[in-house]
């Protein structure tokens, strides 16, 4: 028995050491890996987690997306904040965003994310705007 244990527990350890885990973004500390400044909206945060763990923050969506045309990541998974849900890392995956002019985003260009689609939606149908899934959006704005 301790033969096995001594055998598979290190052997477990670095397989659960291996799954990359998000980061959390110290609002007002972390500076944005794309344009170096502060990241200071709870609303926008983001952050790109790669295979091998390494996490890039960012301070908008939009700076998500430059750096990721600038650079070759081995992407793990696109961490967004949705509006609605401040300060929350959650996978984009499954998020959309907005672009609307009424909703101005840290960067200027007016992307805002939403967990839901419907909520998205709704905000573009009172605002105006146009919504689109995330993984579309990483290559249309």
């Amino acid at each position: 028995m301790k033969f096995f244990l001594g055998i598979t527990l290190p052997w477990l350890c670095l397989l659960v050491g291996c799954t990359p885990e998000p980061k959390e973004i110290r609002y007002n500390l972390d500076t944005c890996e794309f344009c170096q400044m502060v990241i200071t909206d709870p609303r926008y945060g983001t952050e790109i987690l790669t295979e091998k763990g390494k996490a890039y923050k960012f301070d908008s969506f939009e700076c998500l997306i430059d750096y990721s045309k600038e650079n070759t990541l081995e992407v793990h998974k696109h961490l967004v904040t949705s509006f609605d849900q401040p300060r929350k890392l959650i996978d984009g995956a499954n998020c959309y965003v907005l672009q609307c002019e009424a909703m101005p985003s840290p960067m200027g260009r007016n992307l805002t994310v939403f967990q839901n689609e419907s909520t998205a939606k709704e905000i573009s149908e009172t605002k105006g705007g146009k919504v689109l899934p995330l993984n579309q959006a990483l290559t249309q704005f």
